[in-house]
């Protein structure tokens, strides 16, 4: 008696681990699920945005282009001239270890190492962008109605003029080149759409009712 009660213990006791078990398992799929989820939406948004530079990058630069020229001549270019270009960006993920490798145990190892190699050209877009913001608001040492620039003011401006078309081009780049292959292999080869902040701008990316 004493035998057989020992044994539903311990067989109650091992179905009550597997069952933890089961449930734990669950837990971690399901969370990976949601991990995934938003690294699939991060990777969608940069694809836009990707898009939206393909789109407006060559308009952009030349316009970039016309303000270095004028700060190395001795014109001025209002602040509506200079205008302010939408910089869309994706939303921020900050996966820890732990959490990268829920997802890498979820998808094919193919798949997962296009997730990080993109979360990290993403990491980069990202500062890219900022850094296009900083620059471009010296652009406006150019606008006359602050004052006559100086040459260090048109200095400034042309060096900024510099670093955002090279910032343009590393994400025209990225579109065509840099990423279209990890793009392909998470399953956003053919996506078109452009974010939501193109339809506030013209052809050139740059704001509508900007003044």
């Amino acid at each position: 008696m004493f035998l057989f009660e020992f044994a539903v213990v311990v067989v109650g006791v091992l179905v009550a681990q597997g069952l933890a078990n089961w449930v734990q398992a669950r837990s971690e799929r399901e969370e990976a699920g949601r991990l995934l989820d938003d690294l699939t939406v991060q990777v969608s948004e940069f694809r836009r945005d990707l898009n939206y530079w393909d789109r407006v990058g060559p308009c952009l630069r030349a316009h970039v282009s016309e303000i270095k020229r004028t700060a190395a001549g001795a014109g001025t270019m209002s602040a509506a001239q200079i205008g302010r270009p939408a910089l869309p960006q994706p939303s921020r993920l900050n996966f820890s270890g732990d959490e990268w490798q829920k997802v890498r145990r979820l998808v094919p190892q193919e798949k997962s190492t296009s997730f990080t190699t993109l979360a990290g050209t993403i990491e980069t877009y990202q500062a890219f962008i900022s850094d296009t913001a900083q620059q471009w608001a010296k652009l406006r040492l150019l606008d006359g109605n602050d004052g006559t620039p100086s040459p260090a003011d048109r200095s400034q401006v042309r060096l900024a003029a510099t670093i955002i078309d090279n910032n343009i081009r590393w994400m025209m780049f990225q579109q065509r080149a840099g990423s279209a292959q990890t793009l392909a292999t998470v399953g956003m080869a053919g996506d078109k759409r452009l974010p939501d902040s193109a339809r506030f701008v013209d052809r050139c990316g740059l704001l509508t009712d900007w003044r």
